[in-house]
């Protein structure tokens, strides 16, 4: 763990798990909320999906998370990592949608602070990749690089599809879905129901939690098993992470975790988040057992149809540009990639 000082600004590099209480304990600081500078309340921008992530991968990462104090007072956290290059980049890579550093404040010069001293350590390269396009971050290292004549370049990074609830009409009349496939889910929901006792249900509490994994750890196997892939649950430390954050955005009454059953055997899952008044869907899958009756779609086509149920305003599925989310949407977002290199 490194540490620098200069005039009232101190830095402290966290670099291995070990220092891991000190980032919960600048992180639970009772000053103000550390934060990202976005108004998107998305679960990797929260404070347990970093911890969770360093609990679960850190050692297997060249960590430089770098904490900037003020006045003995964190005031920013950057949630960084060593690529083999010497390039930093944020920590999370590929469990974020969403990356951005944590503020006290929007001061400028403490950003500008903690760039400069890697840049004294040697690094030339910062690739910020997935930064929520509304983030004041972004027009701060704008600003930063242009004073000091570094090269910086914006990116678009992820496109990310979002649904906009109209609680008002039946979802097949939901402006950009495509009505086709919704009426076929629904015909296939009913012929379904006709044969068979299907449930919806929510997990709510961490003993629903741990009872229900094991189901989901092996349907998700068992669907990328299907068509010759690896499932990144076959990967104890995936299976932490997801138990670590779920967990934590239990006790924030911010988990969004549906199932759907078939004769009381697990159809479909969705592991999702909530923030105000967005569902962020981070992760579903199905059992390949009922492939037929798309237990997939028929979960969010159950979820999708009860925004005032499930309290929701804008449903966002996430990074990627899989076919099927384009059946419920023709909305998108977009996330960015700021590079600077120091000349």
């Amino acid at each position: 763990m490194g540490h620098d000082q200069s005039q009232d600004l101190s830095i402290r590099v966290i670099d291995n798990v070990e220092n891991i209480n000190v980032l919960i304990n600048t992180l639970n600081a009772p000053r103000k909320l550390l934060s990202s500078l976005s108004n998107l309340p998305a679960p990797s921008l929260n404070k347990y999906w970093l911890t969770g992530f360093i609990n679960s991968y850190g050692k297997d990462r060249d960590m430089a998370i770098t904490v900037i104090y003020k006045d003995n007072a964190p005031r920013l956290i950057m949630p960084l990592q060593k690529r083999a290059d010497g390039e930093l980049e944020f920590l999370c890579d590929e469990t974020s949608d969403y990356n951005d550093f944590l503020f006290d404040d929007a001061d400028r010069s403490i950003l500008q602070y903690g760039l400069e001293y890697w840049i004294s350590k040697g690094i030339r390269s910062f690739r910020l990749a997935r930064i929520p396009h509304d983030s004041k971050t972004i027009t701060l290292l704008t600003q930063i690089a242009y004073a000091k004549g570094w090269s910086i370049k914006i990116d678009t990074c992820d496109t990310i599809p979002i649904i906009l609830a109209q609680p008002e009409k039946d979802i097949q009349y939901w402006e950009g879905v495509k009505v086709n496939h919704i009426k076929r889910y629904k015909r296939k929901l009913r012929a379904l129901s006709s044969i068979s006792k299907i449930s919806f249900s929510l997990i709510e509490t961490k003993s629903q939690l741990i009872t229900e994994f094991p189901a989901i750890r092996d349907l998700h196997v068992s669907r990328w098993d299907s068509i010759n892939m690896y499932s990144k649950y076959s990967d104890k430390r995936r299976e932490a992470f997801i138990l670590s954050v779920c967990e934590e955005a239990l006790k924030e009454q911010a988990l969004f975790f549906p199932l759907m059953k078939i004769d009381d055997v697990l159809a479909s899952y969705i592991i999702g988040f909530r923030g105000r008044d967005i569902i962020f869907d981070w992760n579903t899958s199905f059992s390949v057992d009922f492939w037929r009756w798309s237990p997939g779609a028929l979960l969010l086509l159950h979820v999708l149809s009860n925004p005032e149920l499930y309290k929701y305003r804008i449903y966002n599925l996430m990074k990627g540009t899989e076919k099927y989310k384009f059946y419920w949407t023709n909305q998108c977002e977009n996330n960015l990639t700021v590079t600077i290199m120091a000349l």
